[in-house]
C-alpha cells in the first residue's frame, strides 16, 4: 500500500479502534481511519455480520472525491497485483456474479418489486465509478433500505442487489481471479488476484 499512495488514497471503516493502530495503518499506507455510526443501522437483528459491514455504503458517497471507489471485505487478502481490475471499463459498478445461486439466497423473505430469481452479487469486493447517478442519494437509499427492510434481508449484500435493480445499473462481471474464494485456492498465483475467506 505504501508505494501507491501518491495516485491512492486508502481509508478502513472501524468502531473503536485505538488511535495506536490506527497510527500503525497509516504508517503502511491506510490514508485515513474513520469512525463508523453503527447508529445508522436501527437493527440489531445482523446476527452474522457485524453492523460495520453496512460502512460499505459510505463507498459511494466517496465518489463526490474520487474517480473509482474500490471496497474490500475486511476478510480479503490481497495477493496480487490489482491496478489491472481498475482499469476495466466498468462503467457503473463491478462485482462478481455468483453463477447459478438466486438473489433470495441473501433474503429472509422475499421483497415485493424485486425479481428475487436474478444471480447473486457478491459485495465483497466492488469497484464503483464516478459516473453512476447521485452517488450520496445512492448511499443514502442503501442506509434507508436496510432499514426499512431490516427483517427480511440477510446482510449488506441484499440491499447491494436490491440497489442494482431499483435504479437499473450496469454490472460488470468481476473475474473470480479478483474475489477468489477458499476454494480456489490452489489456483496458481498467476490466476488469482485476492482470497477472499
Amino acid at each position: 500500500l505504501a508505494g501507491l499512495r501518491e495516485r491512492y488514497a486508502g481509508r478502513l471503516y472501524h468502531h473503536g479502534l485505538p488511535p495506536r493502530d490506527q497510527h500503525l495503518l497509516q504508517s503502511i499506507g491506510v490514508t485515513e481511519c474513520r469512525a463508523f455510526d453503527l447508529d445508522k443501522i436501527k437493527s440489531d437483528k445482523f446476527a452474522r455480520v457485524s453492523r460495520l459491514a453496512f460502512s460499505r455504503y459510505e463507498c459511494f458517497a466517496l465518489l463526490s472525491q474520487y474517480r473509482q471507489v474500490l471496497w474490500l471485505d475486511a476478510d480479503v487478502l490481497i495477493t496480487g497485483d490489482l491496478r489491472p481490475m481498475l482499469r476495466h471499463d466498468t462503467r457503473d459498478i463491478a462485482m462478481h456474479p455468483h453463477t447459478g445461486v438466486e438473489m433470495r439466497n441473501s433474503f429472509t423473505a422475499d421483497i415485493a418489486g424485486y425479481d428475487m430469481q436474478r444471480t447473486l452479487y457478491n459485495d465483497g469486493i466492488m469497484l464503483l465509478n464516478d459516473n453512476l447517478p447521485d452517488p450520496q442519494a445512492l448511499c443514502d437509499w442503501c442506509y434507508d433500505a436496510t432499514n426499512e427492510h431490516a427483517d427480511a434481508i440477510s446482510s449488506d449484500q441484499a440491499v447491494i442487489n436490491m440497489l442494482l435493480q431499483r435504479f437499473h445499473l450496469h454490472v460488470h462481471d468481476l473475474p473470480q481471479r479478483y474475489n477468489c474464494p477458499p476454494r480456489r485456492a490452489l489456483w496458481p498465483t498467476r490466476h488469482r488476484r485476492t482470497r477472499h475467506f
